[in-house]
């Protein structure tokens, strides 16, 4: 698992610069006259770099689109493959003579352009397959077309989806940056494509998200989770899952309290809140997740200085609060299977003091997020 560190950069746009290992997300740039297209960037090393999502990519129709900026190193460099094994599925990429290329199962139909990206240079890429044609398109403008084998794909695809590598091995790594990564499960027409180009997610129009599949802006990770990027679109809109906390405001049950189980320790609800009055008291409940899937925890506090509130979210995870009085917000990837989870809570503090906990939330963070690796 990478770490964050927290690095300046000086260049025409200065601006801070989240580093993981040697991926960096950084606002240093801009596309248009009027206002950048993104707040960052996602810089891929070549050699290691690359972002892997929760979820396959399969549409037999699709558009693929990105802002990159390669690096000219007579490599094949990987912008987004969606293969199982046997290369069945999608893979967008750039080839080792800096030429974009869009192939559908194991090369059965495939397309490259004739001229080469320009090394070191922003540019807007995209490839479309209407089920009969495959289209690509540079800046906006169509620079190949391609009927397809004979007969319509048919894309089944279940290996999670790579930004940045082959989905199924270490090959392929994309050497350079990269931003405002988007999947449609439609043919975008070049119409929307040169609409697209000049806008960030908050600023697509209805239309132009009609079968918008995911979206990843690679400008920032997860809060309290450096190692994740949201999937932008949120699977729909809505970033948060429903309630997966029975009863976390603690004003259900004659104490208060239904929902969970006593763990250990003095506690009671008062005036809508969890106060804990001995040292190491504790309440939990289960929760299912699902392997590999994102969480936010959320809860209130009140703590005396020196003193804390911690929640135990999967087993490993301590989410601590120490000192003092306000809202506390983290998050986890579920477990590499799917498990049921005790949600624990533990008041930690001196003989005779309290502490206090209210709001207690855990809900998936919808979307096709990516891992960064």
């Amino acid at each position: 698992m990478l770490g964050l560190r927290n690095s300046l950069i000086t260049s025409r746009n200065p601006g801070i610069t989240i580093v993981t290992d040697n991926l960096v997300l950084r606002h240093d740039y801009r596309l248009h006259p009027v206002q950048p297209l993104s707040d960052g960037a996602a810089y891929f090393d070549g050699s290691s770099d690359n972002i892997q999502l929760k979820a396959a990519i399969s549409n037999n129709v699709f558009s693929f689109s990105a802002w990159i900026n390669v690096t000219d190193d007579a490599t094949t460099k990987t912008i987004l493959d969606t293969r199982d094994g046997d290369n069945d599925g999608v893979i967008f990429r750039v080839s080792s003579a800096e030429r974009l290329v869009l192939m559908i199962n194991n090369s059965d139909s495939a397309i490259g352009s004739a001229a080469d990206l320009i090394a070191g240079t922003w540019q807007h890429v995209v490839g479309t397959y209407d089920g009969t044609n495959l289209k690509l398109y540079i800046d906006g403008v169509l620079i190949e077309t391609t009927a397809d084998a004979g007969s319509s794909e048919t894309v089944a695809v279940t290996t999670a989806a790579r930004i940045g590598k082959h989905s199924y091995q270490d090959s392929n790594w994309f050497n350079g940056y990269m931003a405002n990564v988007g999947v449609w499960s439609r043919a975008i027409t070049q119409t929307e494509i040169k609409s697209i180009m000049w806008k960030k997610y908050s600023q697509l129009n209805a239309d132009e998200k009609t079968n918008l599949v995911s979206w990843w802006n690679l400008d920032s990770t997860v809060e309290d989770l450096g190692t994740a990027v949201y999937d932008n679109h949120h699977g729909g809109g809505d970033t948060l899952g429903c309630e997966l906390i029975d009863n976390g405001g603690f004003d259900d049950g004659l104490d208060g309290l239904d929902g969970w189980t006593n763990g250990a320790g003095t506690f009671n609800v008062v005036d809508g809140e969890c106060v804990f009055t001995d040292e190491n008291g504790q309440i939990f409940q289960s929760i299912v997740v699902t392997a590999g899937n994102t969480y936010q925890v959320s809860f209130d506090y009140d703590v005396s200085t020196g003193d804390s509130v911690r929640i135990n979210a999967d087993g490993t995870l301590r989410l601590v609060a120490t000192s003092g009085s306000g809202s506390y917000v983290a998050t986890f990837v579920a477990a590499t299977s799917s498990v049921t989870h005790h949600i624990r809570v533990y008041g930690y503090m001196g003989a005779g003091e309290e502490c206090t906990i209210d709001n207690v939330s855990v809900k998936e963070i919808n979307g096709n997020t990516g891992t960064l690796s």
